[in-house]
Order: C-alpha cells, then structure tokens, then sequence
C-alpha cells in the first residue's frame, strides 16, 4: 500500500514511517515542517496526496488549542473501521476521546483516499508516542480495506 503520512510529531512520524517501509509499503510524507499559510499547505498536501495516488491518509496533529481527543475519518467504510480500531487502542488510555465522520475537514473532503485524521491535544502526545511500543497501531495502518 501506499501510505500519506502527516504527523507533526518527529518521533511518531519516524517510527510509522519506517515500521511500514519495513513491511514492504510505500511513504509519501506530507508533513509540513514549516509554520507557513495553512490554506496553501492544505491545498498542497491534497495535491500531492491526489497525484501520488495514495492508499490511506493517516495524520496525528498535536495542538495546543485542542480539549480532547478527536479522530475523523471520511465516509468509505475502510476508514470508519480503521477509525473505530483506532478508538479502542487510544481510548484504552485516554479518556476524553470521540470518533466521528470528517467529511466537512477540507483536508479528508478532498483527498480521495481513505483517511483518519487524529487531533489531540499536545498534553496526549506522550501517551500516544507509548502506543508505538507495540505493533497495535502498525498493524491497524496496515489493515485491508476488506478486513
């Protein structure tokens, strides 16, 4: 499969990457590293997802701003399971944690692909780079669209 990968936390990121290198799928990396005009750097990241022709779009954004927990998906049914999947490994550790359809997020409308886009507020990121000591989240990445 071939993977979109926009995570703005290097060490989440690093390690997604090369786990699903290992197991033989392709990384486009979509982070943007840069604090530049968010509506240019969506319109480019939905440009370069589209004409690499990706198989899933998986983002984790870490804000300050944000109260809780939220991963959207959009409206194919692989997303919606990998979506769910994901709630149950997060919400094993987090409390404040909801999943719900994000067709309305420019970045999930646009992309055609499927796609979670998980935000968290910045206070979760240690919790959520713990997860990356087992293959529980590699292996729901690399879950089929028909399982």
């Amino acid at each position: 499969m071939k993977y979109g990968i926009d995570i703005n936390s290097e060490k989440i990121l690093n390690f997604i990457s090369e786990r699903l290198k290992e197991r033989g799928h392709f990384i486009i990396d979509l982070t943007e590293r840069n604090n530049v005009n968010n509506g240019r750097v969506l319109l480019k990241k939905v440009l370069i997802a589209n004409v690499t022709n990706i198989d899933l779009y998986f983002a984790i954004d870490f804000k300050k701003e944000a109260s809780f927990c939220e991963i959207f998906f959009n409206e194919d049914d692989h997303s919606k399971i990998l979506g769910e999947k994901l709630i149950k490994i997060i919400g094993s550790r987090l409390e404040n944690i909801v999943c719900k359809n994000g067709s309305h997020l420019y970045l999930i409308k646009n992309i055609k692909s499927s796609a979670i886009y998980v935000s968290s507020p910045i206070e979760y990121k240690d919790i959520i780079e713990n997860l990356l000591d087992t293959n529980e989240l590699i292996d729901i990445l690399e879950s089929k669209k028909n399982n």
